[in-house]
Order: C-alpha cells, then sequence, then structure tokens
C-alpha cells in the first residue's frame, strides 16, 4: 500500500517509525551500524538483520550445533564399519604379511600399510560427502528447495558456507578416522600377527 494510506490506517502524519537500509555487497555491516549509531546518539535504535531477529538466529545456531553433534555420533557409529574392514583384510591378509616379514619388512611398516589404507578410505569418505554437502546447500541458495511457511523473514531455509565449519568437519572426521584405521591396526596385528 502507499505511504499516504498507512498513515491514515494508523493514525499517523508524517512520523517514521522505523527506517530500513540496505547495504551494497561486501560493506562491513559491523562498522556501518557503529558509525549510524554513533552519528544519530542514544535516542534511536539501530539493529540489524540478526539483531532484529534474534531469536530465529539464535534458534538456527542452537539447531546447526545439535544437527553437528547428532552427526559426530553417526560418524562415530560408521566408523564400525572401517574398523570391521580393516580387521577383516589383516585376518585376510595374515600369509601376504607373513611373506612380507620374511622378505624383510618389520611390524612397524606392516601396521603402516594397513593404517594408510585406513586413512585413504577416511578421506575418500570425507572427500565425498564434504562435496555432496556443498553441492546441496549450493542447491539451496539457488533454487530454495526447502521453503518456510508465510511470516518468517525469510522465504527459504537459509544456508551460508563458513571456512570454519569446513575445518570443523574436516578434522572431526580426519580424527575419528584415524582412531578408526589405528585401533585395529594395533591391536589385531599384535593379537593375530605375531610372526
Amino acid at each position: 500500500m502507499s505511504i499516504e494510506k498507512a498513515r491514515t490506517l494508523f493514525d499517523f502524519k508524517n512520523e517514521v517509525t522505523s527506517i530500513e537500509l540496505s547495504l551494497k555487497k561486501g560493506e562491513n555491516f559491523s562498522a556501518i551500524q557503529k558509525e549510524i549509531e554513533r552519528t544519530l546518539g542514544d535516542k534511536y535504535v539501530v539493529k540489524n538483520r540478526e539483531q532484529q531477529n534474534e531469536l530465529l538466529y539464535k534458534t538456527l545456531r542452537s539447531e546447526k550445533a545439535w544437527t553437528f553433534i547428532i552427526l559426530f555420533f553417526i560418524l562415530v557409529i560408521a566408523t564400525f564399519n572401517v574398523i570391521g574392514s580393516l580387521t577383516m583384510l589383516i585376518i585376510e591378509k595374515k600369509k601376504d604379511i607373513t611373506i612380507l616379514y620374511n622378505m624383510g619388512a618389520d611390524m612397524q611398516l606392516i601396521r603402516r600399510i594397513f593404517l594408510v589404507e585406513g586413512m585413504m578410505i577416511t578421506s575418500i569418505g570425507a572427500f565425498t560427502g564434504l562435496v555432496l554437502g556443498v553441492l546441496i546447500c549450493w542447491l539451496q541458495q539457488t533454487f530454495s528447495f526447502v521453503k518456510f511457511d508465510e511470516g518468517y523473514v525469510v522465504d527459504a531455509y537459509p544456508v551460508s558456507f563458513h571456512a570454519a565449519d569446513f575445518v570443523l568437519i574436516i578434522c572431526s572426521v580426519m580424527l575419528i578416522g584415524f582412531f578408526a584405521a589405528w585401533y585395529p591396526v594395533r591391536i589385531f596385528t599384535k593379537k593375530h600377527l605375531t610372526v
């Protein structure tokens, strides 16, 4: 509706309840907000989008944290596949390992071979998962497949990429993957392969 009709409806003459500003992409939002606050003084409240919708953003942050925790536990459970695979491989290759040992390979080299194999399995899984995750997030950003009902500030579920999230995910996956590979290699080579 026009500003004149809105003023008539709310019984205003020339008063203004709020002013919205849009900034160019790449601008420093916090610096501009501080400058506006300093210029206007204490009589006016200056809020960015996140401060205006504080509950929504808090909900999204807590949802992100819980999603990471749940997926972390799923990852821990999934590493039993790596443990099982390496254990079966060590048992299956017992004769080959004996031949390697007789040819001069020490137990440390044999353990390193299986540890590298376990880390390769983890790395391939981490890379594939990261690529799929980035693809899904890009599709959501571009095509907005998951939409909100009316009444929200944004019409689709917001997704953004943060370097810290990528680092946290990769470090978590590789750390769990290392222990998933290290455990069977250490335990089962000691238990079953005393050559």
